[in-house]
């Protein structure tokens, strides 16, 4: 539940800003018509940037693309240069003015993740409370069936007493046999109970 709770504000790493990066190799040996073009052509991308939404519906990025080509077997003639770098910075900007018009998408996908981790936090409360409820119910019925395992040896504790009372009442002719029988059919009900 403490975890889910941490979460709560985890919609608004929309608008914060993230690092990407991207890297592209290729390799093409397709034949050429004219084989003074060169025979082999590699090629190396790579860019990194920074990119952010912001909470108006702007979105921002920031980066810088290197590019590494070289061509192998090119005649000077064709290829002037065949082994090249080249890198370029960028900034992009861009507003949408009809499906995200100041951030109302980016707004409400905010609150879709808010409003599901504060489910997740409930749901883990509600979990929470379904097992102290469980747990004091357990608990109060062990109590109960200790009282009723009590009472139940004191009333075994008492037919016991019965019988033993009726066996020296019979024995001093006193009682009845039949006195006697249905105290001992009395501890004997009580023994299986």
């Amino acid at each position: 539940a403490e975890g889910t709770q941490a979460r709560e504000e985890e919609g608004r790493l929309i608008f914060r800003p993230s690092l990407f990066a991207q890297g592209q190799m290729m390799v093409d040996k397709k034949p050429v018509a004219n084989p003074a073009q060169g025979t082999r052509t590699d090629s190396e991308f790579a860019t990194v940037g920074l990119l952010q939404n912001f909470d108006f519906g702007l979105k921002g990025q920031l980066s810088y693309s290197i590019f590494h080509t070289e061509i192998f077997n090119a005649s000077k003639n064709f290829v002037p240069t065949p082994d090249f770098n080249d890198g370029v910075a960028k900034i992009e900007l861009s507003q949408s003015l009809w499906r995200n018009f100041w951030g109302r998408e980016n707004k409400a996908q905010a609150d879709l993740i808010d409003s599901q981790a504060k489910t997740s936090k409930h749901l883990a409360e509600f979990a929470v409370q379904s097992i102290l409820t469980s747990a004091e119910s357990v608990y109060w019925s062990l109590s109960q069936t200790r009282k009723i395992i009590q009472v139940q040896k004191d009333t075994l504790a008492r037919a016991q007493q019965l019988r033993t009372w009726n066996q020296r009442r019979l024995n001093n002719g006193v009682a009845e046999r039949s006195d006697f029988l249905q105290s001992e059919a009395n501890l004997k009900l009580r023994e299986y109970e």
